[in-house]
Order: structure tokens, then C-alpha cells, then sequence
């Protein structure tokens, strides 16, 4: 193939080499052995489905110099390295969770009976503008094979370097009361162009000062910016895990955003080529993987340094638009081993949601995925 993708199978042209770059000192890819080794062990039935097979690829190489794995010596996490970290695994109740809980009981929906990942708008989600929040539940549900329920929005106004966000207090009967109570956060806004940026430290602060008595953790997502230092362009968002809280923001995932490298407040929103279903498959294939990410890290997974998977670790927007929404069979085994799961049927509801909302990309490697999976 050309750099530009077309076939010239009669003109033989010498094979341009991506320029790759060391590794973050310390760092060393794990070899093929260690790979399947850190899958764990796993039933003979289900070999084939956690089989580390030709649908994974090496974790990539780093091409710049603020690629992830460029920058950060990450140990990686076998499984083996999970089922000992893992605090929701533990004999001990998950500090802050509400309501019974069953220490010899397998799966988290047997642990932690009645609880659910939960999902908390954070100001106006417009039309055209934000993922459908109803997409994001229902793609968390097949990802984890868990309920995911979504709770009613925080409302949000800004005025110069303040916020307030106005939500609906949880008893611990789980019904909500009708007093609203106001918080205040920290932001910053430009005033020449009214763009601002909510600090997510001090939204993080609000998260875990207001109780859900119904989550195992609990995402906000919000088109707001984000910010935590001064010196930040923006960050994609800030969790505080042992508070089992996290809010992340979809702002800069919309393909249609532009925006400079030096100036935060310097955003638009600009007219592209594709079609707008294309467009939109983009942005929510974007926000799906960001949620489930992060969510996944609050449930005790670190980044993936086994495969190319979706919980590899991501240094910029580029590198993080670049990588797949599928697990690798290192972290498959984990969640599995969280939520009880048949892995099988995760893929068939998965391959449902891709085709319904049109991730091409993301159905075809299911599709294939299955074919092995079932071939005798």
C-alpha cells in the first residue's frame, strides 16, 4: 500500500520504516512467553476464548517521544498480579460502600448484592454537540456484563473562576429528595471567547461529599474542559479510586474539535468532510473507550503492557484515538473474573452494540474474533 491506502501491486517501491523510538528507561516489552503467561490460568472449555491467538497484537513501539510507554516504565499486571491486588476482591468490605456485603461470594454482583457502576452527567449534554448518554450505559452494560445505571444530571453554571453545580442529594434508601443543594468549584474561563475549564480536583472533592448508596464507583462525564495545574492545556479527566469516584470530560473527543497547543482556551468546532454518521460513530467509539477505561481502572486494572488492548496507556489524543476498544485476553480474564461473565456472550452483545451504532472497525475484528472462537 501507498501512504495515501491505494493498491499498486505492479510498481515495487521500497518499504518506508516507521521511526520508532526507545522505550522509557527501565521499560522492557514482555516477551511471548511472559504474554500468555500473564493470562492466567483458565478452564480447559474456555482455552480457545482466552487464547492470546493472531486477533492480538503486540503492544506498539513508541513513534514520539510523549507516546505512553516513552515516558513511563510501566510494570505491567498478570493476572495472577491482579487477583492479589485487587481490592474488591479482598475478605474486607470496600471502604465507603453502602449496604450488605458477602466476603466468600465470587462475583461482584454476589459481593456487593443490589450495586451497579453508575454514570453522572455533569452539566448540558446538547445534541449535536455530546455521545448520547443512554449509548454510553448500554455499551458499559456489554462491556462489563454489569448493570450500569444512569443517574439524574448535575446541573452546572460558570461564572469567571467559579462553578456551581446543583445536584439532588441520595438517601441511603436510594430515592432521591427534592431539595436541591449547591456546591461550589473552582474554574477558569477566558473572557474574550466565554470558554472555560472546570478544576477536577474540586469536582472530585463534590463527587465524594455527595452520597449514591446504590454504586459499586461512580463516572462523571460532562462537556466541560478540565484542568487540575495551571500550567494544564486540559486533561481528560482525574480519578480519586480509593473514593471509588472519577469525572472525565468528552469535550476534546468531538472528531470536529480543533484546538491550539499552547493556548487552552483556544477551541473550535470545525466543518469536516466525512458525513456526520461518520463523524458521530467516531466520537462515540471515542467516549465508549474512555469510559470503559477508566471505569476498569477503578475496578483494580492497570495499564496493559501484554498486547495492543484497550487498556493500554495513552500519552496524548493521538495515541489514545488510535487504540481499540477491545480487550486483550490478559484483562478479558480480569473482568471476568470480577463480574462472572460468559465471555462468548459479551462478545455477541458487543458485536450488537458495534453494528447497531456503526463502529465498522470494531464489528469486523468481533466478527473475526468469533469465527475463531467457534472454529472446530
Amino acid at each position: 500500500f501507498s501512504p495515501g491506502g491505494c493498491v499498486m501491486p505492479k510498481i515495487r517501491k521500497e518499504k518506508k520504516s516507521e521511526r520508532f523510538l526507545p522505550f522509557a528507561k527501565g521499560f522492557k516489552l514482555p516477551s511471548k512467553s511472559q504474554c500468555s503467561k500473564a493470562v492466567g490460568s483458565v478452564p480447559k472449555e474456555l482455552c480457545k476464548v482466552f487464547n492470546a491467538d493472531q486477533s492480538f497484537s503486540p503492544v506498539p513501539r513508541p513513534t514520539d517521544e510523549n507516546d505512553w510507554l516513552a515516558q513511563y516504565n510501566e510494570e505491567g499486571q498478570s493476572f495472577q498480579d491482579f487477583m492479589t491486588q485487587c481490592p474488591w476482591l479482598g475478605r474486607r468490605k470496600f471502604r465507603g460502600v453502602d449496604g450488605p456485603f458477602v466476603s466468600d461470594a465470587e462475583h461482584l454482583s454476589e459481593r456487593y448484592p443490589g450495586k451497579s457502576i453508575s454514570i453522572v452527567p455533569i452539566g448540558e449534554f446538547p445534541p449535536n454537540q455530546a455521545p448520547k448518554l443512554e449509548q454510553l450505559k448500554e455499551y458499559a452494560e456489554a462491556f462489563f456484563g454489569a448493570p450500569v445505571k444512569l443517574l439524574p444530571k448535575i446541573d452546572l453554571t460558570v461564572q469567571c473562576s467559579k462553578a456551581k453545580l446543583t445536584s439532588k442529594v441520595l438517601r441511603s434508601h436510594g430515592k432521591f429528595k427534592q431539595d436541591l443543594k449547591v456546591f461550589e468549584v473552582k474554574a477558569r474561563s477566558h473572557q474574550s471567547s466565554g470558554y472555560h475549564q472546570l478544576h477536577a480536583t474540586s469536582v472530585l472533592n463534590v463527587l465524594t461529599s455527595i452520597p449514591f448508596p446504590s454504586s459499586l464507583c461512580t463516572i462523571a462525564v460532562t462537556m466541560s474542559d478540565l484542568y487540575v495545574d495551571k500550567s494544564d492545556l486540559f486533561i481528560a479527566g482525574w480519578a480519586k479510586g480509593n473514593s471509588r469516584v472519577a469525572c472525565f470530560s468528552f469535550s476534546r473527543y468531538n472528531p470536529q474539535v480543533e484546538f491550539s497547543e499552547e493556548k487552552w482556551y483556544d477551541v473550535a468546532v470545525c466543518a469536516k468532510n466525512t458525513s456526520k454518521k461518520d463523524q458521530y460513530s467516531s466520537f462515540l467509539e471515542r467516549c465508549c473507550r474512555l469510559l470503559v477505561h477508566e471505569v476498569s481502572h477503578i475496578l483494580g486494572v492497570d495499564h496493559c503492557i501484554y498486547y495492543k488492548c484497550c487498556m493500554n496507556g495513552s500519552g496524548h489524543l493521538k495515541e489514545d484515538f488510535a487504540q481499540p476498544m477491545h480487550l486483550c485476553p490478559v484483562d478479558l480474564h480480569k473482568l471476568q473474573r470480577l463480574f462472572g461473565f460468559d465471555a462468548g456472550k459479551r462478545y455477541q452483545k458487543l458485536l450488537h452494540f458495534y453494528e447497531k451504532y456503526s463502529l465498522k472497525r470494531e464489528a469486523e475484528w468481533i466478527r473475526e474474533r468469533l469465527a475463531l472462537i467457534c472454529a472446530p
